[in-house]
């Protein structure tokens, strides 16, 4: 008979860690290598968004680089975000409030990295570890986007708005390629 120990129990250090190419290639399929505007200044942003149920492999990822941060939030009916929540560890789905339509509001988990000094981390990764396919091509704009952070406190917004055109115009083909499925005679 095996000697089981309670999953509660076991500290997360004796945990094995993780992979690099393990990490690039769930990075690969979940991560966005994404922005945001605020007035003329623009924020870079290495996240990963996922189910209430998956937490524990975020916090491995968040180990695993050493920066950023966890948040959790809700998140609706078809995958809606209606915003962020301060959600406690193990909130019963009968705890959680409604969202449109009466369906209830489930908990997610959010990764985020977003200081430039923080970046540079998930840079030097995927610079050894890199990742691939349309993903990769997402990457190096994003990359150019933190590197001209990082080399001036007055960045070339020209530059940089001509990158963050390139990364949507990227990202938007991304979404739509992802969403058309051969029919059974192609």
């Amino acid at each position: 008979m095996y000697n089981s120990v309670p999953i509660e129990t076991v500290s997360r250090e004796t945990i094995e860690p993780l992979s690099p190419w393990f990490v690039t290639g769930f990075c690969n399929r979940d991560v966005a290598l994404t922005y945001s505007r605020s007035g003329n200044s623009i924020n870079l942003y290495f996240s990963i968004k996922s189910p209430g149920s998956d937490r524990e492999m975020l916090d491995r990822i968040m180990n695993f680089f050493g920066v950023g941060q966890i948040y959790s939030i809700r998140k609706g009916p078809r995958g809606a975000d209606p915003g962020a929540a301060k959600l406690a560890d193990g909130v019963p789905a009968s705890a959680l409030k409604p969202f449109a339509e009466g369906a209830p509001v489930l908990p997610a988990w959010y990764y985020r990295v977003c200081r430039v000094k923080d970046l540079r981390v998930i840079i030097q990764h995927f610079d050894l570890f890199p990742l691939y396919g349309r993903k990769m091509r997402n990457y190096q704009i994003w990359k150019q986007m933190v590197v001209l952070k990082e080399i001036s406190r007055h960045v070339d917004m020209v530059k940089m708005d001509q990158l963050a055109k390139q990364l949507s115009a990227l990202t938007r083909s991304g979404r739509r390629a992802r969403l058309e499925i051969p029919s059974e005679n192609s």
